[in-house]
């Protein structure tokens, strides 16, 4: 009953499905063939339970009780080798899915037990059946073994373009192999082995001489197959070179006269393709500069013109291959026909601004010069009109913040401070809670005008510097002591560490004071609650590196880039509103810059940031003891 199961899942698996309803058709069959051999798997596991356990189940007694009856002292009804086959061809059969990769899997399981049962066969054609079962429990018997035979090359022969019997059918040199290989591997040693077991049995010759002609006789018949498939192995595979190289060679001939035909036309047609990209790109190009751009000789004239594109001025018509007198005003021709040698002399780029009078007044222009080849100047004139209007417009608002608005706020920052500092009597809380936030927006706004005016002498190249010999541990001393209230605020501290007090640098004292103000009010603002701010002097080569360490938050790796640009701030992590202009970084970066020197910062998210700057070191005066002075000490 359980190899008719057997014959039935393996029948089901088969089946395909066409119609309306074919998926619900197929997923019943599937589950089906899993109940089936599920029933399989349960038979064997139940007769191999019983037998490890002592306690005989009697399932293979319940269909024929009578029939099955034997004088043993154990009920031996199904075999344990039986019970092992049919749990690994019930598990075949339970995991039969062409789509997984694990079918080879499967395939295998059903191999071996299909070779369990080719050993009770063996074992009934030498008539040796104790090779057919184990120790002293029934063996399989030959029917059993046909059958298990026959449903593993079903198994086999259901799946045809895997596994082994799809080598079989392969038309390679593998498949041509096993196919030479196989039936003498299985039918040699089994005939070979059935005759030495008659002719001992007969008395011909004895064990030992019946193992030695065993094994010659296999080595000679296995060695004479193995040489046979190399030889033809061999013929095929110089077949198939000569055949590649025929095949090769007519391919190389076709293509290298397909080469040489079509040689010359692609070249014109490469070289056309290009000189109409090259042009396209040129023209695209100078279609998108809205700049005037003129290329002249070494004597002024010139040799090609693009106008303006909106606004400018107009050259005369046919410009090209006239002089400057011809095209400009007379000013404005001299010191372009002057620009043009010194570009040519000295082979770099030279700007200038003009004002060029035109019929809707005067404007103001920047040229740039560049060379362009031997004895030639490509010249690009730009519109300037508008900067310079914003420039006006940003002196005019930058004057009038120096003039209108900075003192004006000094003189109402010094009055709110001497009223929250109690100068003018005890004021109710409400009113002194009032007056100390107009005080701190009056000096956030005396900071602001202050970094605007900065920035304004920065890009004029107006900031001046008071150079002298600083020893930086006390000016940052001097800066870290004069922030301790601004600390408090935020329940931070400074911690100094100067190695060597000594370090002296050259540079405005003033300025470096801001530039460290800057980086320890940062740290202080960023830094939580009772944090210590590290601070650290100490020499780096030629120069003096100043440190500031918080263990803040933190700069995102977004915000990097734009750190020292100005009116940068990042977006703090804890909610709380830090305040600032966004320019003091921008401004300690000029500052350390102008006095030679360089500014950088590492940081980590979370784990904080640390701010550097480093000033060229500077050595320290010797002073020297006048002659006179060292002759008045020697003893008379």
């Amino acid at each position: 009953i359980t190899f008719m199961v057997a014959g039935v899942t393996l029948g089901v698996c088969q089946m395909t499905v066409a119609g309306r309803h074919a998926a619900q058709v197929a997923a019943g069959l599937r589950w089906l063939a899993r109940l089936c051999a599920t029933v399989i798997v349960f038979v064997g596991l139940l007769k191999l339970g019983g037998l490890i356990i002592g306690r005989e189940s009697g399932i293979d007694q319940w269909l024929f009780r009578d029939k099955l009856g034997l004088s043993t002292g154990l009920p031996n009804r199904m075999s344990p080798n039986t019970a092992v086959s049919f749990v690994l061809v019930g598990l075949a059969l339970l995991g039969f899915d062409r789509r997984r990769r694990s079918f080879a899997l499967v395939q295998d399981l059903a191999v071996t037990g299909g070779l369990i049962a080719l050993l009770a066969l063996v074992g009934y054609a030498y008539h040796t059946v104790a090779v057919a079962g184990i120790s002293s429990y029934i063996p399989m018997a030959l029917p059993t073994a046909i059958t298990f035979m026959v449903l593993t090359l079903g198994f086999l022969l259901t799946t045809p373009d895997h596994g082994l019997i799809s080598l079989i059918r392969s038309e390679s040199q593998g498949g041509s192999m096993i196919r030479r290989l196989l039936p003498a591997a299985l039918a040699v040693p089994l005939g070979m082995g059935w005759v030495r077991l008659q002719a001992q049995n007969a008395g011909l010759f004895g064990t030992e001489v019946g193992t030695v002609l065993f094994a010659m006789l296999n080595a000679v018949v296995f060695g004479s197959i193995v040489s046979w498939s190399a030889l033809m192995i061999q013929r095929m595979d110089s077949a198939r070179k000569r055949e590649e190289q025929a095949a090769r060679a007519a391919n190389e001939q076709a293509k290298q006269a397909e080469q040489a035909s079509a040689a010359k036309s692609e070249s014109l047609s490469q070289m056309s393709h290009n000189l109409q990209r090259s042009d396209a790109h040129v023209g695209a190009l100078l279609s998108a500069i809205p700049d005037m751009i003129v290329r002249f000789d070494q004597h002024g004239t010139c040799l090609d013109y693009k106008p303006f594109k909106i606004g400018g001025f107009v050259l005369p018509a046919n410009v090209v291959g006239q002089t400057l007198t011809a095209m400009l005003p007379p000013l404005v021709a001299a010191v372009f026909h002057t620009a043009i040698h010194q570009v040519l002399q000295s082979h770099e780029v030279l700007s200038l601004d003009f004002e060029y009078l035109g019929v809707q007044g005067s404007s103001a222009y920047e040229a740039r010069f560049s060379p362009a080849g031997e004895g030639e100047v490509v010249c690009l004139i730009q519109d300037i009109a508008e900067r310079k209007a914003v420039e006006r417009l940003k002196n005019e608002f930058v004057s009038m913040v120096s003039h209108e608005l900075r003192t004006p706020l000094t003189s109402i920052r010094g009055a709110l401070g001497l009223v929250n500092g109690g100068v003018t009597g005890v004021l109710p809380p409400q009113a002194t809670a009032m007056i100390a936030i107009a005080h701190s927006n009056s000096e956030r706004l005396v900071r602001l005008i202050n970094d605007i005016l900065d920035i304004d002498k920065i890009e004029s190249g107006k900031m001046t510097f008071a150079l002298e010999r600083l020893r930086l541990a006390d000016v940052v001393a001097q800066a870290s002591e004069g922030l301790r209230g601004y600390a408090d605020k935020f329940e931070v501290s400074f911690r100094l560490h100067v190695p060597n007090p000594e370090l002296v640098v050259l540079g405005d004292a003033d300025r470096v004071t801001q530039v460290i103000i800057n980086l320890l009010s940062n740290a202080a603002k960023y830094s939580p609650a009772g944090d210590v701010v590290d601070v650290s002097i100490v020499q780096q080569g030629m120069a003096v590196r100043v440190t500031v360490q918080d263990h803040g938050p933190g700069i995102p790796a977004i915000f990097e880039q734009r750190i020292f640009q100005k009116f940068a701030q990042a977006d703090v992590s804890d909610g709380r509103q830090k305040g600032g202009t966004g320019l003091g970084l921008s401004i300690s970066k000029a500052i350390v810059e102008q006095l030679g020197g360089q500014i950088g910062f590492t940081t980590a998210v979370p784990g904080g940031t640390s701010f550097f700057f480093e000033l060229p070191l500077v050595a320290p005066q010797v002073e020297l003891i006048p002659l006179l002075e060292m002759e008045a000490e020697k003893p008379a």
